[in-house]
């Protein structure tokens, strides 16, 4: 996984593959039947293993955070996560893909708009538990799916930034552009 992660799918030479797996050649092909097979079970293995995890912070805590303080652990955490690759981070491994070729296939396509939906899912819930019992339910979905799709911008753009510092203060601005707009 972290082959594709660090040099993108085109990036990502069968060399590459069979170093990093120690596998042989033919090894790789016959238990993934190619390169976009290996890429696909990847991506599978990063939403387990990645996503999950950071999506876990958006689970409720006790009542009283601020608005949008599921939202700020989920950045929080994934940044702790980029300090600890070290900085510039390797940034967002769907994000990344989405950026590159291998998004016009319809495999990759649909990995990449389901993991947008979980997101928006995800944060959608925890807007709601911040949002005032009064708020529209179509605004606080609206805002976690712009939220989401945002997000996939960040993580991009995570992949040129040495500063945990600034990470940190441009998702607290992501996070408060996303509240004010449900707290209208």
């Amino acid at each position: 996984m972290s082959v594709f992660w660090q040099g993108g799918y085109a990036g990502t030479s069968i060399s590459d593959l069979v170093a990093a797996t120690e596998l042989t050649r033919e090894t790789l092909y016959a238990e993934h039947a190619g390169k976009e097979a290996l890429f696909e079970a990847c991506i599978d293995h990063y939403r387990r293993a990645v996503v999950a995890p950071a999506l876990q912070q958006l689970a409720p805590v006790a009542r009283g955070g601020s608005s949008g303080a599921g939202v700020m652990r989920y950045f929080l955490f994934q940044i702790g996560k980029a300090e600890g690759f070290g900085l510039p981070g390797p940034g967002c491994l769907i994000a990344n893909s989405a950026a590159e070729p291998v998004s016009q296939t319809p495999a990759v396509q649909a990995h990449v708009e389901a993991h947008v939906r979980q997101l928006s899912h995800a944060f959608a819930d925890a807007l709601a538990r911040d949002a005032a019992p009064d708020t529209p339910q179509v605004i606080v979905r609206e805002v976690a799916r712009s939220l989401a799709i945002a997000t996939q911008g960040f993580w991009t753009w995570s992949r040129s930034i040495d500063s945990a510092r600034l990470l940190r203060r441009e998702a607290r601005n992501l996070v408060k552009l996303a509240t004010a707009r449900i707290e209208q």
